[in-house]
């Protein structure tokens, strides 16, 4: 790449947050395709797959503002060990507090089979989704993974809230 190329990369949390926030949007379109009838599972796993890359994203920001740098790994279990205490903790409270779910949460959570997972389970229930939906399947079907969608709102809102100016400077839309 040239010297006065494009960046690609720094070591600011805005920059993980953006591109956090571009898999989210993407995730979302694919929903809105199967929704629509437009397409079937292959809209299903995409749109799981980009949401995990963002989730995966999102915490590597947090662990960015928390350490100043952020682990080689893409376990998302592995990734909120990072964290401090008080952000496991608020992830955590953010994540149990049922009243906060939207309607929308609780249909796609109930269709994957996920209804009353506590947050140590979800973690472990979404711990590989990335990795191992990322590529279609060389050989033959593979059995799909599953995600809990609802992690990515709880960490997305709590890095809202921790950085109240990425709200207004990138015209964050909630998903809801």
């Amino acid at each position: 790449m040239a010297a006065n190329g494009p960046k690609m990369y720094s070591n600011d949390p805005t920059d993980l947050y953006l591109w956090a926030q571009n898999f989210a949007e993407t995730s979302l379109l694919c929903a809105q395709q199967q929704a629509r009838g437009v397409a079937g599972d292959p809209f299903i796993v995409s749109g799981f797959t980009n949401a995990a890359l963002a989730l995966e994203l999102y915490l590597k920001a947090m662990i960015m503002q928390e350490r100043g740098s952020f682990p080689a790994i893409h376990e998302i279990d592995r990734l909120v060990d990072y964290l401090t205490q008080d952000t496991r903790l608020d992830l955590k409270e953010r994540y149990e507090k049922p009243s906060r779910r939207t309607l929308n949460d609780r249909n796609a959570r109930e269709k994957l089979g996920i209804v009353n997972a506590n947050f140590e389970q979800a973690l472990k229930l979404s711990r590989n989704f990335y990795l191992t939906m990322r590529y279609p399947p060389a050989r033959g079907k593979r059995k799909i993974q599953q995600f809990d969608p609802y992690l990515i709102h709880v960490t997305r809102e709590l890095l809202l809230i921790r950085n109240p100016s990425w709200e207004r400077k990138f015209n964050v839309v909630p998903y809801d």
